[in-house]
């Protein structure tokens, strides 16, 4: 068994989902309420995906000093068309909001105080562990001016919005988390740009957010952002104007659409070496439309272990690259990491992801949880406090 061999997925994900059922049976499947339980059972499996090729990465960064894609299309896709699937997600679930709001309005101020409060807190977490990382790796030195020092820990505290830069002088910094940040990065301005969307579909959002929206197309043009990278968010959109074709989504929730969607997967992963191509994405956005509108996937996306495993997805892909980091650079010795086989490189791995597992579980009900829980009350703080820097709800135009 190679580096770059098929076995320890499925190893891996078992003990991933051993994990999960585990913690389900002691503390709960989620409801399976919500319109949409395939795409929350489809996350944990994106990010767990996500996790795998970091994996694979670091066996052959040890041995190379070089972080790059791992040698087999398989687990590149496991990255990127894991990444891809994302980008949908988040283009889906939003551009819905937008399609609904055009009835009811949309409150702009809870939308992205919701953002804030999803994605912040445990960002903040991660970045204090990158910290505390670089601070053990330069052994406490200072090895730049202090107001560089600030400046670069400034530019993490921003998700990286302004770029990636390494911190305190320490090489490749950004592998402490893997690399992830930049897809984030690449959300808040979908986020951001979402009023210039409701504008198209017709709709009056607030002077204040089309500010929001033009400060995202002027970051985008100044980074210099390929408009292809913003094609999984078309993808969604789509997903969510299918969603209200109520013949389409009768046939999406047949067991044929499982079939399809699985054999769109296969021939992704068998025919293309990467997901950056039309017809790549092609197949993706018909596997993504499917689930969407109700494919299951032969009833795994249903399960209650996909539920829960769906939870710890934005924990699983914000804190595996510092799980992948601690164990190589401070738990093992590196040389005799560097030397080992791939066999014992991925029982590394296996023994590595119950504590994983365990960890995104207890950030998602401690860190995760209660910021989501509070974006009411954060809200109307600010409605209260702030008013002047209130964005209203808008109504239909």
């Amino acid at each position: 068994m190679g580096p770059t061999g098929l076995f320890p997925l499925a190893g891996l994900l078992l003990v991933a989902l051993i994990c999960v059922a585990l913690l389900s049976r002691w503390f709960g499947a989620p409801a399976a309420a919500g319109r949409f339980a395939t795409i929350d059972g489809l996350r944990g499996y994106l990010a767990f995906a996500v996790f795998l090729h970091h994996a694979c990465a670091w066996y052959f960064y040890l041995r190379t000093g070089r972080w790059d894609l791992p040698p087999s299309p398989v687990y590149v896709h496991l990255g990127k068309s894991s990444v891809i699937l994302f980008f949908m997600i988040t283009g889906f679930l939003f551009s819905l909001k937008l399609i609904d709001g055009r009835q009811r309005g949309v409150d702009w101020l809870k939308l992205y105080v919701s953002r804030v409060m999803r994605l912040t807190p445990l960002y903040l977490v991660a970045v204090a562990a990158l910290f505390v990382v670089v601070a053990a790796l330069s052994d406490g030195q200072l090895r730049v001016p202090v107001l560089s020092l600030l400046k670069q820990a400034l530019y993490w505290l921003a998700f990286t919005m302004p770029g990636t830069v390494d911190l305190n002088a320490t090489p490749d910094t950004c592998l402490v988390l893997a690399c992830v940040t930049w897809s984030l990065r690449v959300e808040w301005l979908f986020y951001l740009f979402l009023p210039a969307l409701a504008l198209c579909m017709g709709m009056a959002p607030p002077a204040l957010s089309l500010l929001l929206a033009a400060i995202s197309v002027a970051v985008v043009w100044q980074i210099g952002m390929p408009l292809a990278a913003l094609a999984p968010f078309v993808s969604g959109i789509l997903a969510a104007v299918l969603t209200k074709a109520p013949r389409f989504c009768a046939l999406a929730r047949h067991w044929g659409a499982s079939a399809v969607a699985t054999l769109c997967l296969l021939a992704t992963v068998s025919y293309f070496p990467t997901p950056h191509a039309a017809a790549p994405l092609a197949l993706l956005t018909l596997v993504f439309v499917l689930i969407a509108c109700g494919t299951d996937l032969f009833g795994v996306l249903r399960l209650g272990v996909s539920r829960l495993f769906g939870e710890l997805a934005y924990s699983l892909y914000l804190l595996h690259g510092l799980a992948l980091f601690v164990a190589f650079r401070f738990v093992l010795d590196r040389a005799w990491a560097t030397g080992v086989s791939s066999v014992t490189h991925w029982l590394l791995i296996a023994a590595l992801t119950p504590i994983l597992i365990g960890t995104c579980f207890a950030t998602f009900r401690w860190i995760e949880r209660p910021g989501m829980a509070a974006t009411d009350a954060v809200t109307a703080w600010i409605r209260r406090h702030l008013p002047r820097m209130t964005v209203a709800p808008n109504r239909p135009a």
